[in-house]
This record gives C-alpha cells, structure tokens and sequence, in this order.
C-alpha cells in the first residue's frame, strides 16, 4: 500500500495542521529563516496531501459522467497549486527563478545560458527524454513550477476527465499522454527564467493557508 491509498494518511493531515499552528505561534515571535522553511515545509506537505482527495473526486466524478463535479474538482485542484506556490514564493530557495538563474550564471554567452536554462528545465520535469521513464524524478514543490508547470498539465488532465465524463468517445488516454507530452516539450524548451525575488510575507500567507487546509476540501 502506498501513500496515495493509505488510509492514515488522510487521518494524519490534522495533527500535520496542528503541528503547522504551534510553528505560527513560535514564528509569530521569533523571525528566522529556519523557522520560516520549516513552516513552508509543513504547509506544504499538509496542501499536498489534502488535493489527494480531490484528484481521486474528480476522477471519480468523470467515471460517474458529473461533469459539473469533475469541474468543480479541477477548481479545487487549481487553488491548491496556487496556494503552494504562493507560500513557496515567499523563500528565495523556493523559486524556479533562482535555480535557472544559477544555471545561466554558468554560461559565457548568451546562447549558453539559454541551453543550460533549458536543461535545468529538463532536470525539474522531463529529465532528458520522454522515454526516459524519470519524469518529475526532480520534482520540487517551488514557486513558477507550481503554476507554470504542474497546474497547466494538471488541467490537462481535468478537461480529458471533462470529455470522458461527457461521453467524448475521441478522449482515449492516448490523445491525453500526446496533449502532455506537447506542453512538457514547449515547457522545458523555454529559456526564460522568470521571477528570481521572494514575494510576500511568510507568516499572513502561511496562516490563511493553514486556515483553509485544516479540513479537507469541499
């Protein structure tokens, strides 16, 4: 049994959120950078863990033809990606910026830096082909690769559920993986790098987020 099917993973998530609540209060008082990472971290996992539910819903809600609620899981699942990013881009070593921006300060020309952007791309997502079978081997929960990467091929994934739920007898998993691997390759091809500051204030954004993922998702 893994983590996406153990039951006392779902029953962990409120002594996590607790846990997250008495990191608030000491980082209320005290602000450090440690104590900041360890709250990201927390709240992370806690968000994480919580759109599980809300993946498994919508693909149920397609099996059961709910297109309505197969949107409404999408949604959710959208919220939580951008929340997380949210709370990450509140830490300079939570930013896609600054991992492609270490990569292009390699380089000694520009067209260098745009290849060892790229490939820095590649090592988060796709690793190096599409037949590698090592995507998201690298995976991190930063801020522009939540949003930029994972949110948009999650939706993806959400409007094929939308088709099967529809009875659209042309969204075979097959058209779905070609959609993929399209965004994946248009993704990792890029060679911009993006946001390279920390936005926002840790604790506002870490304690709203607390607030809303204490419960599952509704």
């Amino acid at each position: 049994m893994d983590a996406e099917t153990a039951p006392h993973v779902e029953d962990d998530l409120p002594a996590i959120a607790d846990a997250a609540g008495q990191l608030l209060k000491v980082g209320g008082t005290q602000h450090c950078p440690e104590l900041a990472a360890d709250i990201v971290d927390v709240l992370t996992h806690l968000v994480a863990q919580r759109a599980r539910a809300t993946i498994h819903a919508a693909a149920a809600a397609a099996r059961a033809g709910q297109i309505d609620q197969v949107t409404h899981h999408g949604s959710l699942l959208a919220t939580t990606l951008t929340d997380a990013d949210r709370l990450a881009g509140s830490q300079h070593d939570r930013l896609l910026g600054s991992w492609l921006a270490q990569a292009a300060s390699w380089g000694t020309g520009p067209q260098e830096r745009a290849t060892l952007v790229r490939d820095a791309r590649r090592l988060l997502t796709v690793w190096a082909k599409q037949a590698t079978g090592l995507h998201d081997y690298a995976g991190k929960h930063w801020s522009g690769l939540l949003t930029g990467f994972y949110l948009p091929r999650w939706q993806l994934w959400i409007d094929w559920l939308r088709a099967i739920a529809s009875g659209d007898h042309d969204a075979d998993r097959p058209a779905l993986d070609r959609s993929i691997t399209a965004f994946e390759e248009s993704w990792a091809d890029d060679s911009a790098i993006g946001q390279t500051l920390p936005s926002g204030d840790v604790l506002p954004i870490a304690i709203e987020i607390l607030n809303r993922y204490r419960v599952p998702l509704q």
